[in-house]
C-alpha cells in the first residue's frame, strides 16, 4: 500500500463493496471489508498474529469516507476472506458483544447493544417465517399492508423488533391499527 489514497473523499462517496481496503486516518490500521450490504459494513483488521472485527452502521462509514477518516487504499483484486457459515459470523459478533459489555463505560453499553440487535437480527435469518397478513388485521388495508412491507416489515418478527414507535411513523398506522397489529403478532 502506497502512501496516498487512490480515492479523494472530496469527490463523494465511491461504491463500497466486498474486498476494499481502507486506511484508518486515526490509527492507519488497515480494515478490509469483508461484508457490505444497504445497511451494514463489517471490516476485518488483519495484524501479523491476530485479527479483529468492526461492525458499522453503513451510513455512517460513508460519512466517515466521506470526512476523510477512512481512506480506500487498495481496490479488490482477490475475493475476500468471508466466514463460510452464518454461525461463524454470529460468534464474531458475540464476541463483540461480550468485549464491549465488559468495558463498563456508555460507550461499551451502547456498542454492547448494537451488537445484541445484530445478534439477533442474523439469528433471525436462520428462522424462516412466512409475509404476515397486514390485512387480516382490524383496521390495515391495502395501503398501509404495502407501506409497512415497503419499510421492510414483513414478518411477525419484524413487527415485534421495530416496535410501537417506528409501525406509528409508517403512512397508514395510527393509534388503533398499531395496537391491533401488535396484538395480533404475540
Amino acid at each position: 500500500m502506497g502512501d496516498e489514497p487512490i480515492y479523494d473523499p472530496r469527490e463523494g462517496v465511491h461504491p463500497i463493496v466486498e474486498g476494499q481496503v481502507y486506511a484508518d486516518d486515526r490509527t492507519g490500521d488497515p480494515y478490509r471489508a469483508i461484508h457490505v450490504d444497504d445497511h451494514v459494513v463489517l471490516l476485518r483488521y488483519d495484524a501479523e498474529d491476530e485479527y479483529s472485527h468492526m461492525v458499522t452502521n453503513r451510513q455512517q462509514f460513508e460519512r466517515e469516507i466521506g470526512a476523510g477518516r477512512f481512506k480506500l487504499t487498495e481496490t479488490a483484486p482477490d475475493p475476500p476472506r468471508m466466514p463460510d457459515k452464518l454461525d461463524e459470523i454470529r460468534a464474531i459478533i458475540r464476541r463483540k458483544y461480550d468485549e464491549y459489555g465488559a468495558v463498563g463505560s456508555r460507550t461499551g453499553k451502547h456498542k454492547a447493544e448494537a451488537m445484541s440487535e445484530l445478534y439477533d437480527e442474523l439469528g433471525a435469518l436462520t428462522q424462516t417465517e412466512d409475509d404476515f397478513d397486514f390485512e387480516a388485521v382490524p383496521g390495515i388495508g391495502a395501503g398501509t399492508a404495502e407501506n409497512l412491507r415497503d419499510a421492510g416489515i414483513r414478518t411477525a418478527m419484524d413487527v415485534k423488533r421495530v416496535g410501537k414507535e417506528t409501525l406509528l411513523s409508517i403512512g397508514g398506522m395510527g393509534e388503533k391499527n398499531t395496537e391491533a397489529l401488535l396484538e395480533a403478532v404475540d
